[in-house]
């Protein structure tokens, strides 16, 4: 019987498994020797390819194919995407990319590397809120996430060196340009990972950092998103930001670092915890309250939101005002919930290090 078995296994094998062995050989030999390194006479066909995957018009330049180990590589140049006029929107002049095999499982191009270089790109949002990117507008009114939700379905993407700018007409604001813009997104499934690193205007700060990982399918539907952000800025100056970003509290003075992190459901920002030291901090907590004026801040602030319920963590905080009144490192804890139909609101507070005779010297 075992013998009967072994033989009926070989046989598998031999039937099955052999001819499906010969068959890729086979495929990938016809690659080398014949269809790649003359893929050049496809262009269009694989131009229609990623524009039907896409859903946006695409066009390419020259194509050329080297190999890394059994992963064809490809180099376009000149690739453009045209916007829902028929107008280019973006051109890229050099594109790398490393084909997938499973391509071929899906029926649509997929690529286990897309690399781009030197790419100048363009974020412009109209009077009336729309935005634009590269000339395509990104609204809610409009589909236009299938590009980028075929984007998504790639493995890695690389911009390197990259140049963007932001023009805000709906603030009147100056024209906000970063360079040697690097961006490194990772994709799995619905787990999508991001690194970006940039160079703002010196005035503004030094480099940034900002990293992300989110887990969702398509852009079209953000509210199933949930995912954290994390942004590092060294030696900012907070007042230099006014013309592209809305202070909170007040703010219209601070120079330092800035840690933050951002916790993000259902479209909406349910936890954020702030890492900074800022000298020169001017701010103003209320309209009816004066302006306060420190000469040094730094420590951890934590708020949450879960449901109703909000809690507000400030760890290690110190401070020194420019009237020389210096409060040293305390801790301070609040939870709060609101009243329910079914139960009373219920709060806590709870503290280190904090004297209250100190702090009542911050009050007018």
């Amino acid at each position: 019987m075992i013998a009967f078995s072994r033989r009926w296994l070989r046989r598998g094998i031999l039937y099955f498994f052999l001819p499906i062995t010969i068959a890729l050989v086979a495929l990938v030999i016809a690659l080398r020797l014949w269809i790649l390194p003359n893929i050049d006479n496809w262009r269009d066909d694989i131009a229609t390819s990623i524009s039907q995957s896409a859903e946006q018009k695409v066009t390419l330049g020259k194509l050329t194919v080297d190999w890394e180990g059994w992963h064809p590589q490809l180099r376009i140049q000149q690739l453009r995407v045209y916007d829902k006029d028929n107008r280019p929107a973006l051109l890229l002049m050099d594109v790398h990319t490393t084909l997938s095999w499973t391509s071929l499982f899906r029926g649509e191009l997929r690529l286990a590397n897309l690399a781009i270089d030197d790419l100048i790109l363009s974020i412009h949002r109209t009077q009336d809120g729309i935005i634009y990117i590269a000339g395509i507008a990104v609204t809610q009114k409009q589909d236009s996430s299938a590009f980028t939700d075929w984007l998504l379905k790639q493995r890695q993407i690389q911009i390197n060196h990259a140049t963007m700018s932001w023009q805000d007409d709906q603030r009147q604001a100056p024209l906000f340009v970063a360079r040697e813009v690097n961006i490194n997104l990772t994709n799995r499934g619905k787990l999508h990972q991001f690194h970006i690193t940039a160079i703002p205007p010196t005035m503004v700060a030094h480099p940034l950092d900002l990293r992300g990982e989110f887990r969702g399918t398509s852009l079209s539907q953000l509210s199933k998103w949930t995912g954290n952000l994390s942004l590092n800025v060294e030696r900012t100056d907070l007042a230099q930001w006014q013309p592209w970003v809305k202070l909170p509290l007040g703010i219209t003075r601070g120079f330092g670092n800035i840690n933050l992190q951002l916790q993000i459901a259902q479209k909406q920002i349910i936890a954020v915890t702030s890492n900074s030291s800022i000298h020169q901090l001017s701010l103003q907590l209320a309209s009816t309250l004066p302006r306060l004026n420190l000469i040094d801040l730094s420590g951890q602030v934590k708020w949450r939101r879960l449901g109703a319920a909000q809690s507000i963590d400030l760890n290690n905080i110190s401070l020194r005002t420019s009237d020389f009144l210096h409060i040293s490192p305390f801790d301070f804890s609040l939870r709060y919930a609101p009243a329910t139909t079914s139960a009373a609101a219920i709060g806590d507070i709870s503290t280190d290090g904090m004297w209250l005779q100190t702090l009542a010297r911050l009050a007018p």
